[in-house]
């Protein structure tokens, strides 16, 4: 008794509480709804965007190991503003977007821009449209580097006598293979110093036609303009590091080297 007595004061709460609440009213409803239907397409709209962004391969991460590169060359003309420049992601992290854009390759590449809003058609493009073109399984090797070059898409830059002393060649690491030429895109060399935490990591990362790369570093780079004429963004950080364009290679250097060592290793570069 006591059971439904109470069930029928929720009941009736219930029911006046419905009755009194704005919602009940249709222009509110759909007034309310606008507000949701809105704030959802705002979502969906960033969403598109990103799977644009990730599919047309321009931020792709380099940290020490190596970068997926991947290559959508009819969207890369839409995000140009982002390439070659620093891309900052909260918390004190930025990456640093370097793109190589091939002109004589022009097969995918709209002859025109994209219309002002076409980021907010449908529907939304395939996850295929993102192409891999390497594999991400790296290959580590002590054998000479001389030898390691044979197997690479690009020529290591020449840092033969410029190399600090205390630092001594451990290993190389080559990744991301190209499924179609077998050879291998990027290469990171180790070269351990006397202490545990003191070593020297040179990444060099071809970059692809048509295609972006990357580095997250948590400091804060600084452009510089190298002897050589290149430019070069520095990080003073825990670990020192300088990732620089160099032909159509990415390097990146890594070590608590100082800077002045660090560009000791890349303004004599032809």
């Amino acid at each position: 008794m006591k059971s439904e007595k109470f069930e029928d004061w929720f009941d009736s709460a219930f029911e006046k509480a419905a009755s009194s609440t704005s919602l009940t009213s249709e222009d509110s409803k759909k007034a309310s709804w606008n507000k949701v239907q809105a704030r959802l397409n705002e979502v969906n709209r960033s969403r598109r965007r990103n799977r644009h962004l990730q599919l047309g391969g321009v931020v792709a991460a380099s940290f020490v190991a190596g970068a997926v590169i991947f290559s959508s060359t009819a969207v890369t003309k839409a995000i140009s503003p982002l390439l070659d420049s620093i891309v900052d992601w909260g918390d004190g992290v930025k990456n640093v977007v370097f793109f190589q854009d091939d002109q004589s390759d022009t097969g995918g590449i709209a002859k025109t821009p994209p219309p002002p809003n076409y980021l907010d058609g449908e529907p939304e493009p395939p996850l295929g449209d993102g192409k891999i073109i390497s594999s991400e399984q790296g290959v580590p090797t002590t054998r000479p580097l001389s030898e390691v070059q044979k197997e690479l898409s690009f020529t290591i830059p020449d840092f033969s006598g410029r190399i600090p002393e205390r630092y001594h060649f451990k290993q190389s690491t080559v990744i991301a293979k190209d499924l179609e030429t077998k050879k291998y895109n990027e290469i990171t060399m180790l070269y351990t110093g006397p202490k545990e935490d003191d070593n020297l990591f040179i990444t060099v990362s071809r970059i692809l036609p048509n295609s972006g790369t990357g580095y997250f570093t948590n400091g804060e780079p600084v452009k510089i303009k190298l002897k050589n004429g290149y430019e070069a963004y520095y990080t003073e950080s825990n670990m020192n590091s300088l990732i620089m364009k160099y032909n159509k290679v990415q390097l990146i250097i890594m070590t608590k080297a100082s800077k002045e060592e660090i560009l000791n290793l890349v303004e004599p570069l032809p």
